[in-house]
């Protein structure tokens, strides 16, 4: 379990990051720009191929709410299934797909308790 739960939390290697400006702001006549990484909903469902095997992990998704997502990961451990929920409003750039991204990438961090909160940069 140790290893796999290392495999799950190792790093995304650099070229499946992508960046998304969070916030903008100017100052002295000058603007700038928070930024902070994210990794594509497919990096994260590779990943979880590869740690898990294809046929032993899901993934659902809810309407939640208004203008959110739910979303459901479920491992097959232990001879049982065990499963994580978290959800997330729907994005500036894409409500449907963002929402379901945006959920998915939420609940795969948790599922793996790596939070990656502290990873935001200022740019400027």
């Amino acid at each position: 379990m140790t290893n796999m739960m290392e495999n799950l939390q190792a790093e995304f290697p650099l070229e499946q990051l992508g960046w998304k400006i969070t916030h903008t702001f100017e100052s002295q006549g000058e603007f700038f720009a928070y930024v902070a990484p994210f990794v594509d909903a497919r990096a994260i469902q590779d990943r979880f191929d590869e740690v898990f095997g294809i046929d032993k992990w899901q993934v659902s998704y809810e309407k939640w709410g208004e203008n959110a997502t739910k979303c459901t990961i479920s491992v097959f451990l232990n001879e049982r299934w065990i499963s994580k929920e978290d959800g997330s409003e729907e994005s500036d750039y894409s409500s449907v797909k963002g929402g379901f991204s945006n959920s998915l990438m939420r609940d795969s961090l948790f599922l793996s308790k790596k939070n990656r909160n502290d990873s935001s940069k200022g740019v400027g």
